[in-house]
């Protein structure tokens, strides 16, 4: 369904060569509207600190190194205790120290060198140690302790009340006992998904245990806040539904005690549109796997809009998710999102058009982040999902007739969504950022089901959803300023950006598709350009402006009065956002 302005006329003759919704209004009806709102609603939290994994003492180096000058000749060494290098590996390792005469010092750094093989492998808690011995025929023995932790070694001293002890120690066991050796990576897993248990923060020690080369680990827990929210004051909405609104959103962090979580977010912009979302996730593997269960509930009323008159509108939406992380790690994290959706959207006019219509679909999705690549100082984000869905036509026969002889969206879809981010850090307050994103289609979808342009984050010369299309792309990048301490206090962030977006209106045009607007294309580009304050204020308080200038023509204007989508000529728009967290 095209995102365009064309004024029409209230005649059956017109409503014919009309879209499944007038194209004036498509922009706003309630799948437009609710997608907007869900993006909003799931947007990622900021991530908490990660912990560092601590590691034993490094080893035997150290004072004893000192202790004797006296040398020996060393032609080959008997290493005991490796199970993770072949011996060609651990004679590359050592082949510096060997056929040559070495002193303590350099007996402990042969040591060390070995120690260090397994250190850079991720085997960080593994120790080598120089037994006591006679040195025959210049073979000098090396014992190696790979690093395991003792049985019933994880001691966990709960000092809250949020989440149970078992939930944190099965994570825990669940990765590293048994495990032989101890691995970074399982380690650094271990810990993270532990912290990311809504409700509390986890510190964790690696400690020497009672037998040599073991180790214990011990995990303290403490209570963050149960509930914590924010209220926010934006305009971000549409200009027909109410361009301020005022939302709050709200967590209740572990309300069982198991590390899940509820969430529940209102949006409301008075009598033009309302929105409310709800959330249920918990924890079913100590693997990190999780489940959870949502609802979003919109309502809308636009008066008289185009000359269609009157039009007001409703959607739901019941979806069940899991979500796994393939990887988790302090650097590099993976995670997988299997989503089933049972979307209703029911939209109506004073013409009798009634575009009820069923969305059923199912999203497989992989998101991640990378902090630790080839180029240092920076931050990459990436997301690919896939959506295989049905949509059902229900509404009224004017609306099937129109859906018929125009998009004809019923029937099986599927479409494609990939967004790829880096965040660089350049020098001193300097950094750039880059957002690409796209949708790629297999048919003409449902105004929910497709890819939208204009607003605050997106082209924002333009206003909220002034164009959409079946398929499209947009690229968004910013040089940023940051002024850590502003003498009125917290931390400012001043930014330049360009946006550019690009537009396919429909999988597959239909005849009269462009109204009256024969000089619409059916793919087409949008420009906008400006600048962005963003201002914190402690943990509290963040408020955010910003100003774009549209750049080029806007094909997708009323062609008789040059209007955007909001009524305005205007070539910029600005934008305005105060959040007080709690």
């Amino acid at each position: 369904m095209p995102i365009i302005r064309i004024p029409f006329k209230r005649t059956l003759a017109a409503l014919l060569l009309m879209t499944p919704l007038a194209p004036a209004i498509a922009a706003f009806d309630a799948g437009a509207q609710l997608q907007r709102l869900q993006r909003e609603s799931r947007a990622a939290q900021p991530s908490r600190i990660d912990p560092t994994p601590s590691a034993l003492p490094e080893g035997p180096s150290g004072a004893a190194a000192l202790a004797s000058d006296a040398s020996i000749f060393v032609s080959a060494f008997e290493i005991h205790g490796v199970t993770r290098f072949d011996s060609a590996t651990v004679e590359a390792s050592l082949a510096p120290f060997t056929n040559t005469t070495l002193n303590t010092a350099a007996i402990h750094r042969a040591a060390d060198r070995l120690m260090r093989l397994y250190r850079d492998a991720g085997y960080f808690a593994a120790t080598v140690y120089i037994p006591p011995q006679d040195i025959d025929n210049g073979v000098l023995r090396l014992d190696v302790y790979e690093g395991a932790l003792e049985k019933d070694g994880i001691e966990i001293d709960n000092r809250g009340q949020n989440v149970r002890s078992e939930v944190v120690g099965e994570i825990l066991a669940h990765h590293l006992a048994g495990k032989y050796p101890i691995h970074r990576d399982d380690y650094e897993r271990a810990l993270l998904i532990t912290e990311d248990l809504p409700g509390i923060h986890t510190a964790s020690l690696l400690y020497p245990g009672e037998r040599v080369g073991a180790a214990r680990l011990r995990t303290r827990v403490e209570d963050s806040p149960r509930w914590t929210g924010n209220v926010d004051v934006d305009n971000f909405g549409n200009e027909h539904t109410g361009r301020w609104r005022l939302g709050t959103t709200l967590y209740r962090n572990s309300p069982t005690g198991a590390g899940d979580q509820a969430v529940a977010r209102l949006v409301t912009a008075g009598s033009g549109s309302n929105y409310a979302y709800l959330t249920y996730l918990r924890p079913i593997s100590p693997s990190g796997t999780r489940i959870g269960a949502s609802a979003d509930i919109l309502s809308y009323r636009i008066n008289s809009i185009a000359n269609l008159g009157d039009a007001e509108g409703k959607a739901s939406d019941i979806q069940f998710y899991l979500t796994h992380p393939i990887i988790r790690s302090r650097h590099s994290n993976l995670h997988f999102r299997g989503q089933l959706s049972h979307l209703k959207l029911d939209d109506s006019n004073d013409l009798n058009v009634d575009s009820h219509r069923t969305v059923n679909s199912l999203t497989l999705s992989i998101d991640g982040d990378e902090d630790h690549d080839w180029l240092a100082n920076g931050l990459t984000l990436y997301r690919t999902a896939v959506t295989f869905g049905h949509t059902e036509v229900r509404g009224n026969s004017s609306f099937r007739t129109l859906d018929q002889a125009g998009a004809d969206i019923e029937g099986d879809f599927a479409r494609l969504n990939v967004l790829v981010s880096r965040l660089q850090h350049i020098t001193g307050p300097w950094s750039v950022f880059a957002q690409l994103r796209g949708q790629l289609a297999s048919s003409n979808l449902d105004s929910s089901q497709q890819f939208y342009l204009g607003g605050p984050t997106s082209v924002a010369g333009y206003p909220v959803g002034e164009v959409g299309g079946d398929e499209g792309a947009e690229l968004h990048t910013e040089v940023r300023y940051v002024i850590d301490a502003p003498p009125w206090g917290g931390q400012l962030q001043a930014s330049l950006f360009y946006q550019i977006g690009h537009i396919r209106v429909h999988d597959a045009p239909y005849p009269g598709w462009q109204g009256n607007n024969a000089r619409l294309s059916n793919e087409f580009t949008l420009r906008s350009a400006g600048i962005s304050l963003t201002q914190s204020l402690g943990q509290d308080w963040l408020v955010r402006a910003l100003v774009g200038w549209q750049f080029g023509a806007n094909p997708a204007e009323d062609p008789i009065s040059g209007e955007d989508s909001d009524d305005s000529d205007a070539n910029h728009r600005a934008w305005v956002q105060v959040v007080r967290y709690f």
